[in-house]
């Protein structure tokens, strides 16, 4: 009976001495982390996704990457200056798409058409393709700055250094103008893709409906 007792002590010493080597196994994952730390790990824009990596520090930064775009080994620097450029065109684009619309035309027959006609009638005359090569020449000339940025020259995303009327005079006003851009630009975005369907199924001009 005494030697069965040190077999099973010695059966029970033996697991006891192995459990730590099985924890190892056992992933962090799996262990229960403090609901603090949950939370922080959230996004802040849709906070049932987790927090993306590699977005702090960007003006309107909001966590919002449901894709995961910004793991995919893309730049986030290059990613935001995409975001940037098509911004801006489409804060100018709803200007001049409106301003033809209400009267504001070149002259010629050409020109006299409502704006959500004036692709096919510009690739019919010809300006598409002058619009093109101009467009070609300033993505070339932009691209040179976008290399030196991805390469480190410290060069932030759409800066191109164009402040005519000196509106930027401290850190706090510069940080204010370019958090305002990046959300009149996201909401630009959006609405040109709504005024031009608008345009197309009413087929009226300005407002479109």
């Amino acid at each position: 009976i005494l030697d069965s007792n040190m077999q099973i002590s010695a059966v029970i010493m033996s697991l006891t001495m192995l459990l730590p080597a099985c924890d190892a196994f056992v992933s962090p994952r799996s262990q229960p982390r403090p609901a603090s730390q949950l939370l922080a790990e959230k996004s802040a824009s849709m906070p049932f996704l987790p927090k993306p990596e590699g977005l702090e520090g960007y003006p309107g930064n909001v966590d919002f990457d449901p894709l995961g775009v910004s793991q995919w080994g893309i730049p986030v620097d290059y990613l935001r200056e995409a975001e940037l450029k098509h911004g801006r065109v489409c804060m100018l684009a709803i200007t001049g798409f409106i301003a033809t619309d209400i009267g504001f035309r070149l002259p010629g027959e050409q020109h006299n058409v409502p704006s959500y006609l004036a692709h096919d009638v510009a690739v019919k005359s010809g300006s598409m393709t002058f619009m093109f090569i101009c467009i070609a020449l300033i993505e070339t000339v932009s691209f040179v700055s976008i290399q030196e940025m991805l390469a480190g020259s410290g060069r932030k995303p759409g800066d191109f250094g164009l402040d005519p009327l000196n509106l930027v005079k401290s850190q706090d006003k510069l940080d204010n103008m370019l958090l305002k851009e990046i959300t009149h630009a996201r909401l630009a975005m959006l609405a040109f893709s709504g005024l031009v369907t608008q345009a197309v199924l009413t087929e009226n001009g300005f407002p479109y409906v």
